[in-house]
């Protein structure tokens, strides 16, 4: 019978390649479409300066191809493009021309920007294809994983649904079944997750080199990009198990009931007796709908450079897993009450 989740499981999974694989087409027809548009050395030049700037262009020893331009005003650009398609860029300028008046200093993916001012100039240092860290995929991921988790869950409710209400033959366990068959499933979501990063980097290959940084990774936060999509899943499994039909109508408005209740818990709403009314029920139900607990934020140590989850994010982390062994208890308890 556990056989039968397996094919679930190779059908979603199917499904979901085939959507990845769309998703790479589109890639694939954007990389094509905006070739011209892509070249970073021609953007960068053609926007520097004031239109006066000259330039200089040389070969290093290493293979990487500097390109400096300098501007009547003072501005300065070098750019320094590797052979692996990485671009190292220090652009310096006057801070009146600087699109922003704060000290910038962030990561989007690959593309890591610092800009620090120093009298009236202020210097940008951009690097257009850093290391990308391995939460980033992670997290995207997750989009992926929740969309999955929902699809397979109800398994018990599934086998349930058109059964007679009595068995003429002794059936197998109810527990080894409920477990076997749910454990199919969350191996069908890790599956699922590994396809989305895969294709993720795939995608990325197609515009720059992957570069995906491991050595940044904190343990605490890839087990919780992977614990809050089984806990999902254990959520639904356990609300569906005790349905006998009609399952598809839990798993269709559970996601939009418990995006609501999650967004008025976390309202403070508290200009109205209405308002306040509101929040005070939609709080506590919050506490058990695993959505209340999904975040994969943390800080990075200024030392190490590691990037550390906050100590809240510790507790969040604690409190899904514990959902989770609860949840699924409860999917295996209310299983074996069912006599077909």
């Amino acid at each position: 019978m556990i056989y039968v989740e397996w094919l679930r499981v190779r059908n979603v999974a199917r499904v979901t390649a085939i959507v990845l694989g769309v998703f790479l087409l589109v890639a694939l027809v954007l990389r094509i479409g905006l070739n011209s548009k892509l070249d970073i050395t021609n953007q960068v030049v053609n926007q520097f300066g004031s239109g006066t700037s000259t330039k200089t262009t040389q070969m290093l020893p290493n293979g990487i191809e500097r390109t400096i331009l300098r501007d009547s005003d003072g501005s300065s650009l070098t750019m320094d493009a590797y052979p692996d398609g990485n671009h190292h860029i220090v652009i310096t300028e006057p801070a009146s021309r600087h699109h922003s008046d704060d000290d910038n200093n962030f990561i989007a993916g690959s593309v890591h920007v610092q800009s620090t001012p120093h009298g009236k100039f202020v210097t940008t240092v951009i690097d257009t294809n850093g290391s990308a860290p391995f939460e980033f995929y992670l997290m995207l991921a997750d989009v992926v994983a929740l969309i999955v988790s929902t699809l397979l869950a109800a398994p018990l409710a599934r086998e349930r649904d058109g059964h007679l209400e009595f068995a003429l033959t002794k059936p197998i366990s109810r527990t080894a079944y409920s477990i076997g068959a749910m454990s199919v499933d969350l191996a069908g979501i890790l599956i699922c997750m590994v396809m989305a990063i895969v294709a993720m980097i795939i995608a990325q290959a197609m515009f720059e080199v992957p570069h995906v940084d491991f050595t940044a990774s904190n343990p605490a936060i890839v087990l919780a990009s992977v614990l809050f999509p089984f806990t999902w899943y254990a959520f639904v499994c356990g609300l569906t198990a005790s349905v006998p039909r009609n399952y598809g109508a839990v798993l269709g408005f559970v996601w939009p009931a418990s995006i609501v209740i999650v967004l008025l818990a976390s309202l403070t709403m508290s200009d109205t007796l209405l308002g306040r009314a509101v929040h005070d029920i939609a709080w506590p139900i919050s506490r058990i709908i695993p959505l209340s607990y999904m975040y994969l934020g943390g800080h990075t140590d200024p030392v190490t450079g590691q990037l550390l989850p906050d100590p809240v994010r510790l507790i969040n982390l604690a409190i899904s897993f514990v959902l989770f062994l609860i949840y699924s208890a409860l999917a295996v308890f209310q299983w074996r009450r069912v006599e077909a």
